[in-house]
C-alpha cells in the first residue's frame, strides 16, 4: 500500500523501497532515485467490433484527450508506447488534445457529435490514477464529444482475467520489454497475438 510503504519510510523503519509511494505525504525525500523501467503503461481501444474498428473513430478517442492533464502526475511521462530505444528512430507519439479534428472525424465517419455510438465502457482498477485517468476519459468522450460513458471498477484480483471479455471497450495493462528492440512492444498489437487483448 502506498500510503503505509511511505510512513514506514518517514519513521526509518525501512530503509529501501521499490514500487508505490504517497508523493503528497512523502516527509523524507533524501534517498529518492528514480530511474527509466524498459516498460510502459497504456490504455487501448478494443477494435475488434463495430463501431471502434474504424480507425478514424480510435482516433477521434485519441485527439480529444486533455495529454497534458493525464501526464501531469507522472515523473517519466510517456508519449509513446514504445520506450526510446538507442540507434532507432525518435517518434512524437501523441502530444496535445485535438477537439475539433476529433469533432469532424466523428462527423465524417457518420457519428456527429457522437449520435450513434454505443456507450464506451472502461474497465478500471480500483486505484486513484486509475480512477483519476477514466474521469479524464469521460470528461472528453462523454462531455466533449457526446459518447455516453460507464466506468466499470474491477478488483485486482479479477481485473487481467475481465480483459478477455468481450463486453468492454477500454482497458488498461502494463508492458515490460524483454529484449531492447521495439517488436518486444509491437509484438502484442499483431491479430494472431495472444498479448493483443485489444
Amino acid at each position: 500500500d502506498p500510503v503505509e510503504a511511505t510512513s514506514l519510510w518517514d519513521s526509518g523503519q525501512v530503509q529501501w523501497l521499490s514500487g508505490s509511494m504517497d508523493f503528497e505525504t512523502l516527509r523524507d525525500r533524501s534517498g529518492i532515485s528514480f530511474n527509466a523501467m524498459f516498460a510502459t503503461h497504456y490504455y487501448f481501444i478494443r477494435s475488434g467490433d463495430t463501431p471502434w474498428k474504424n480507425r478514424n473513430l480510435r482516433r477521434a478517442l485519441s485527439l480529444a484527450l486533455p495529454w497534458e492533464q493525464i501526464r501531469s502526475d507522472y515523473f517519466l511521462p510517456a508519449k509513446t508506447l514504445i520506450f526510446p530505444i538507442p540507434e532507432y528512430p525518435e517518434l512524437e507519439g501523441v502530444t496535445e488534445t485535438k477537439l475539433e479534428e476529433a469533432r469532424q472525424l466523428l462527423a465524417k465517419e457518420g457519428h456527429p457529435k457522437g449520435v450513434g455510438l454505443p456507450a464506451i465502457k472502461i474497465l478500471i482498477t480500483p486505484s486513484a490514477d486509475a480512477s483519476k485517468i477514466a474521469e479524464f476519459m469521460k470528461m472528453a468522450w462523454q462531455g466533449e464529444l457526446g459518447i455516453p460513458v460507464e466506468v466499470e471498477e474491477v478488483p485486482f484480483n479479477r481485473y487481467y482475467p475481465s480483459l478477455k471479455r468481450d463486453d468492454y471497450t477500454v482497458g488498461y495493462t502494463s508492458w515490460i520489454g524483454d529484449f531492447a528492440d521495439p517488436f518486444t512492444f509491437l509484438q502484442m498489437w499483431q491479430a494472431d497475438s495472444n498479448l493483443n487483448d485489444a
